[in-house]
């Protein structure tokens, strides 16, 4: 499905956050 990787990527991004606080001043382009 096409709304199964997005929703991975958000996951990804949602658990690195949870583990790394700093991860937007790692991964700036993750920065909205």
């Amino acid at each position: 499905d096409f709304l199964f990787f997005p929703f991975i990527i958000i996951v990804f991004i949602f658990i690195l956050t949870l583990l790394d606080r700093d991860i937007e001043h790692r991964m700036p382009i993750f920065k909205m």
